[in-house]
């Protein structure tokens, strides 16, 4: 087929599309380019460190890892969802006044709560990290991270509010792991010994330079007219709004946490780090799935909140449809292909992760699962439902939690991989069901009859 050809079809299947469905798919086509492209550079990253660490220092590195995730969770204070929320329904409506009033309270608050969290890691570090001298200068030095990555986080988001999602999402995926992973091969080649220390200590560095990178990005893509605006505070009942809403967002947040790395944590208190290692590489392989669904709600979450606020709501079913089917056939494609695979992917980052297999396919499914069940937590998130979305993910994270520790204690790390689907598949249920009920949408990738 000659490129004329391929251009004329491209154009008709485009022209079958109205304005935003033709944003969502072109938006999520970039989107999925940049996090497959992304998910390999994690990949690489992640072999780069089990193989220059060792089993021993990267189990380390990923259980500290774990807990740093969860303080930078704390640090954004739900700002990092909400600011998709606001940026995107503020600009969208035109309201520069409440944008930067928006922009200046949030930036001020997650400051001070990533600075306190940052000292808790700290305090954590010596209680936590009794005689292991590599875990708690691990803590020690990654408390820094915590304030680097809030802030990385949050700048991020802001672009997304603004859909420019693909500009937002280049310096994290792309940038970040070519940095790290160069920096840490460059160690290597000069015969530095490397542990987990030093191995945060190289991620400081590559996280400064992403955070430097998206700070000027976002002085060339916010909207002019936000430089005359005056710098009036905002009124009290809108910073109450802006705070019960990062507030639940936060909630969810940590909710999601539980979900998806309460495997890795359990299994590194309850059995080893080095078993956490483990199936901590099994893990991240499932989520290269994931990459499938948030590229696609990447785009999904500014226009839904645009759409809802300009009460479209024919218009924000027909995209939702679209994500749902689009998301779900890519995530089916790619698990089959990952599980046919599996051996030969865990080899890669050493022989003794192949044995980690058996909690493999449990995650592929659920995550299967998750695409099929549609963009339903973020349409609850993006339309003023946040309060149900954290309702649902706390049930099922103290489930998650519950089954876990059984089947943690049954069979080891594969009962993660179990506990893990279970609670996947239920939480997605009830999902889908609150997204009819409140807003009448259909999340599914099921066609409409």
């Amino acid at each position: 087929m000659c490129l004329s050809e391929r251009r004329s079809i491209k154009e008709r299947v485009l022209n079958c599309l109205n304005q935003n469905e033709s944003i969502l798919l072109k938006g999520s086509a970039s989107s999925f380019i940049v996090q497959s492209f992304g998910a390999l550079l994690a990949l690489f990253l992640q072999v780069t460190l089990a193989r220059v660490l060792g089993v021993e220092s990267y189990g380390t590195y990923t259980y500290v890892w774990a807990w740093i995730n969860i303080a930078v969770l704390v640090g954004t204070f739900g700002f990092k969802t909400a600011s998709v929320k606001f940026i995107a329904q503020y600009e969208s409506l035109a309201q520069s006044r409440r944008l930067a009033q928006y922009l200046r309270f949030s930036r001020r608050v997650i400051l001070l709560v990533s600075v306190g969290t940052g000292l808790t890691v700290v305090v954590s570090g010596y209680i936590l990290a009794g005689s292991d001298d590599e875990l708690l200068s691990s803590l020690l030095v990654a408390a820094i991270l915590v304030l680097i990555l809030t802030r990385v986080r949050v700048a991020a988001a802001e672009l997304r509010g603004l859909q420019h999602v693909v500009q937002a999402l280049v310096p994290e995926k792309i940038l970040y792991p070519l940095c790290f992973a160069g920096l840490v091969l460059l160690a290597s080649w000069q015969g530095i010994g490397l542990d987990a220390p030093a191995a945060f200590g190289i991620n400081i560095c590559a996280s400064l330079f992403v955070l430097g990178v998206l700070l000027q990005r976002i002085r060339t893509e916010m909207p002019t007219a936000l430089r005359g605006v005056s710098p009036r505070p905002a009124l009290a009942a809108r910073k109450k709004r802006w705070i019960v809403t990062a507030r639940d967002m936060l909630m969810i947040g940590g909710f999601n946490v539980i979900l998806f790395r309460a495997d890795v944590l359990m299994i590194g208190m309850l059995i080893s780090p080095t078993e956490s290692g483990l199936y901590n590489v099994a893990s991240r392989i499932a989520t290269v799935l994931v990459f499938v669904l948030s590229s696609v709600n990447a785009i999904m979450a500014p226009l839904a909140s645009k759409l809802y606020s300009q009460k479209k709501f024919d218009e924000l079913q027909r995209v939702v449809d679209l994500a749902a089917r689009v998301s779900f056939v890519f995530s089916g494609i790619v698990a089959v292909a990952i599980f046919l695979v599996r051996f030969e992917l865990l080899g890669i980052f050493g022989d003794e992760f192949r044995a980690s297999a058996s909690a493999l396919w449990p995650l592929l499914v659920g995550q299967v699962v998750n695409s099929f069940s549609g963009p339903a937590i973020m349409l609850l998130n993006m339309t003023d439902r946040q309060g149900v979305s954290a309702r649902i993910l706390g049930v099922t994270a103290i489930m998650n939690v519950i089954l876990n520790f059984g089947f943690i204690q049954m069979v080891g790390f594969q009962g993660a991989a179990f506990a893990t689907m279970i609670t996947m598949v239920l939480w997605n249920a009830v999902a889908v069901y609150c997204v009819r009920r409140e807003i009448d949408i259909r999340s599914t990738a099921l066609p409409r009859v």
